[in-house]
């Protein structure tokens, strides 16, 4: 049970809910000079150079009913 972020209701048990990204933002990611470790416990440890990048985070996202959601979309 979860209680919708646009209509206030409270949905029944067993009902999906859907989350709806309502607000994202752009970000750029800066380099990372150093090396970042992967692996576990040092066994088979690689180095992997951290480029940095651009891609979108999310700033507000909602909770829905299925009937809210159709209608946003």
């Amino acid at each position: 049970m979860f209680r919708c972020d646009k209509c206030g209701s409270v949905a029944q048990a067993g009902e999906a809910a859907h989350k709806v990204i309502v607000q994202q933002r752009e970000r750029e990611y800066d380099e990372r000079s150093k090396e970042v470790p992967t692996g576990r416990s040092g066994r088979h440890r690689t180095r992997v150079e951290d480029r940095g990048g651009a891609g979108k985070e999310i700033v507000r996202e909602m909770t829905m009913c299925s009937s809210c959601a159709v209608e946003y979309e």
